[in-house]
């Protein structure tokens, strides 16, 4: 047991009042949730080269010309270790007080949120994303 009365491990009710509203009524929504994430720009570039080469020759790269694709691309923007520190913001539909619209911009971020068609969606991405996206390189993480 813990001082405040919460057992660990046993899914014990949490008897804190830490973010409760006003009136009691239960814990204050979230305005957002905020990621900071590493992504990996020249791991997706790379595998996009790979991709277009493999089809190209229409069978998948041996282990001996993956290395060799891996060596060529270093230093350039291809180069796996590229990475860009971004922002993603998940905006809660609901949020009492929203995040201004005006912050986490920058060419690599992204938000979801609610859309033109009332729908969560993907709102606002960065220029360098798009410019990935032309180039039709897709995160594999992310759709």
């Amino acid at each position: 047991m813990r001082d405040s009365g919460e057992m660990i491990g046993r899914g014990a009710e949490n008897r804190s009042t830490e973010g409760w509203t006003e009136e009691g009524s239960g814990p204050s929504p979230l305005d957002a949730v905020i990621v900071l994430d590493q992504l990996r720009t020249g791991y997706l570039r790379f595998r996009a080269q790979v991709t277009a080469q493999e089809s190209k020759v229409g069978k998948p790269l041996s282990d001996t010309e993956y290395v060799s694709a891996l060596h060529k691309a270093r230093g350039t923007e291809r180069d796996i270790m590229l990475s860009r520190l971004r922002v993603v913001v998940h905006e809660n539909p609901d949020a009492q007080n929203p995040i201004p619209k005006d912050v986490f911009r920058g060419p690599y971020d992204e938000w979801y949120g609610v859309g033109e068609d009332g729908r969560v969606s993907r709102i606002f991405v960065g220029e360098e994303i798009q410019s990935l996206e032309r180039d039709n390189i897709r995160n594999p993480l992310c759709p």
